[in-house]
């Protein structure tokens, strides 16, 4: 079975190179191409077919412990249960490739399904394929030279190693599959884009003119998708590390959290730049080559996390795929450099930066400014080598130093934009005047009850601000509920400001404080009162069956023993909880202990709690913090990934409104 899914990928190369190739000569020979593409259209659902059918046989071998499967025997084992047997697929970095490369076919022959598509001249559809062919050779190069997902075991082990523990959590199993989803939606918009910029520089050339093609128009949907699958594998990303690391926090700046972060704030800078496209006609080059560079950097934070670039506990480490991914990712963005550069764009100039166009586009500008600065940073280990013999890498004040003011501005801008019309005048004046009012009363009560932090001041203000304006938005405009666009647009933003007030308040405001207790003894906690009411322990067996028995575990060892201290919490003599934090050693990973944290849930301030060491007499170490309002990132989170879909509807206008006043919600 490995030679056949192996056969499989290699059908899936040499399919790939031949549609690439039939593609693309038609199109340079300045062969009339009127009928439908139809070969490739075929190769394209072949594809599918092919990488489905690879899926499927790895993911069995995965499920049935068949291990013949390298794979299989890197990353799993008899024990593990089920459901992480076959998410295992995307645990490995050979199952996370060949799962992306999935992705990116499933989007686009759902693509080629719809009307968009069928709308597209030919030639652009040529120069679709041909660039989407070329993006799937190479995944499958990889795949087969480099990073085969299907070599086979000799001589077949009775067991295999067992998942990474720290990925033996929902938040990992979610999160990967989530950011390929969004790196493979973001493929359809990325080829359309560069096919519609070649289609222009060939009609150029030929003294054709036709206007350009709404490429962002007709792959909007997928556009939306995959900003919220990239947004929602982001969210889940700091929460499985909030929960899963022990360590108290949600990012830490981390080169491989960093590096998923990039293609986010590039896409969520061309949603900006597009609303001006939208209304304006402008940036149409821009916003093509903008598209572009998503997936251009999408594949540079692949090379980081598995080309063994930067150290990162994220990291694949070491691995042969660095320079091929290297090599594309350069060539491919040279490629979008040429598309863009050749393709004529409207000499219009841009508008004052106090009208709606000018502060979209200084929106995007700071996007792109907090990606161009976490990709410098992220490579200053690299960069360091040049004057040092050891990678000086950056630390988290160099982040927090850079990206925070600048996201502090963001949230500003966020706070004023809505109201400002295309022709710079202010709409609903009295409204706005009242978002001011609040964001001033914000200030003024925080600093009363103490935090005085000027950038944790500034922009709980600015947040305020942004969800009482997106609810006297909603408030002023009764026609808005049948446009739903507009609603999500608001609704996002809403979200986004919940995360703001979270970050502002959890990171400069959060307590933390290291505790050795006996058992029976108290320690005070600013308004707390720990008291370590015994520590025990146990193995997988006790914590799977309650401690009951159960016919199994006479004959199958434990997965994990663990030690577990049980602190009572209590705040002005009232009980508020118990945390149980563990201690985890498995026998898969014998050398190496795991945290399993606990926490008390709060609206306002969360009890977090890691156990870091336990002596033989019962002295338990344990890591306590409180976290002000951390919750509030994930439900802004959560609205953040889930109104966008309120977006996918059909665009219109709103009763009454004037398109010079109409809030266009492409974002």
């Amino acid at each position: 079975m490995p030679l056949v899914g192996f056969l499989l990928l290699l059908s899936c190369f040499l399919l790939s190179l031949a549609a690439a190739a039939l593609a693309v000569p038609r199109l340079t020979r300045g062969q009339a191409a009127f009928t439908p593409p139809r070969l490739m259209e075929a190769a394209s659902l072949l594809i599918f077919a092919l990488l489905t059918t690879a899926c499927f046989i790895l993911t069995a071998a995965l499920a049935s412990s068949n291990f013949s499967f390298l794979y299989a025997v890197m990353n799993s084992d008899r024990a593990l249960h089920l459901f992480y047997r076959l998410t295992a697929l995307w645990g490995g970095q050979e199952g996370a490739l060949l799962f992306w490369a999935w992705c990116a076919a499933l989007f686009t022959v759902a693509f080629q399904r719809t009307k968009s598509y069928r709308l597209l001249p030919a030639e652009t559809q040529r120069w679709f394929w041909a660039v989407y062919c070329t993006i799937m050779g190479f995944f499958c190069l990889l795949l087969t030279a480099w990073n085969n997902p299907f070599l086979a075991s000799m001589p077949v082990p009775a067991d295999g190693y067992g998942l990474n523990p720290l990925l033996q959590n929902p938040g990992m199993i979610f999160h990967p599959p989530l950011l390929f989803l969004g790196y493979g939606a973001f493929t359809v918009p990325c080829c359309l884009a560069l096919a519609a910029l070649l289609s222009l520089r060939e009609n150029t050339k030929k003294k054709h003119a036709e206007k350009p093609l709404a490429w962002a128009a007709l792959t909007r949907p997928f556009i939306l998708l995959a900003w919220l699958f990239l947004g929602a594998g982001i969210i889940l990303g700091g929460w499985w590390s909030y929960m899963e690391l022990g360590w108290g926090g949600y990012w830490a700046w981390d080169p491989v959290e960093n590096s998923s972060l990039v293609p986010w704030l590039l896409a969520t800078a061309y949603l900006h730049t597009a609303l001006v496209e939208n209304a304006r006609g402008k940036l149409y080059r821009t916003n093509a080559f903008l598209m572009a560079m998503v997936t251009v950097s999408a594949f540079f934070s692949t090379y980081l996390v598995r080309g063994g670039i930067v150290r990162s506990v994220h990291a694949f480490g070491q691995s042969d795929v660095g320079v091929p991914l290297l090599a594309f990712t350069v060539l491919f963005f040279l490629f979008s450099l040429f598309a863009a550069y050749g393709a004529p764009q409207k000499s219009e100039a841009l508008e004052s930066p106090l009208t709606r166009e000018g502060l979209l586009t200084c929106t995007a500008w700071i996007f792109l400014g907090m990606a161009l600065i976490i990709t410098v940073g992220t490579l200053w280990p690299v960069f360091s080598r040049i004057w040092s013999e050891k990678p000086v890498g950056l630390s988290v004040g160099f982040y927090n130093t850079t990206c925070l003011p600048l996201f502090t501005l963001l949230i500003l801008l966020l706070a004023v934009c809505p109201w400002v019309g295309w022709n710079g005048k202010i709409r609903h004046k009295a409204l706005f005047a009242f978002t001011g009012l609040i964001a001033c009363a914000t200030c003024a009560s925080l600093l009363v009850a103490g935090f005085s932090k000027p950038l944790a001041l500034v922009a709980s203000a600015a947040a305020m601000a942004v969800m009482a304006g997106a609810c006297l938005h909603v408030s002023a405009q009764p026609g808005i509920w049948r446009f739903k666009p507009m609603l999500a647009a608001h609704g996002t933003h809403f979200g986004l400001a919940l995360i703001v007030l979270g970050i502002a308040f959890s990171g400069p405001y959060k307590m933390q404080r290291d505790f050795v207790l006996k058992p029976g003894q108290n320690a005070a906690f600013g308004d707390y009162t720990l008291h370590l009411v015994t520590v025990g322990g146990g193995d997988s067996h006790s914590l799977e069956a309650g401690n009951a028995p159960h016919p199994d575990h006479a004959t199958a060892p434990p997965k994990f023993i663990y030690s577990e201290a049980v602190v009572a919490v209590s705040r002005n003599g009232e009980s508020v909880g118990t945390l149980k934090p563990q201690l985890r050693r498995y026998a898969s990973h014998p050398d190496s202990t795991f945290s399993e944290v606990d926490t008390i849930f709060g609206w306002g301030n969360e009890l977090y709690c890691s156990m870091l060491g336990v002596d033989e007499k019962g002295t338990a170490t344990v890591q306590v913090s409180v976290n002000p309002l951390v919750n509030w990132i994930w439900i802004g989170g959560i609205l953040l990934c889930v109104l966008p879909l309120f977006g996918l509807g059909r665009r219109g206008s709103i009763p009454g409104e004037t398109p010079d006043t109409t809030t266009d919600a492409t974002a």
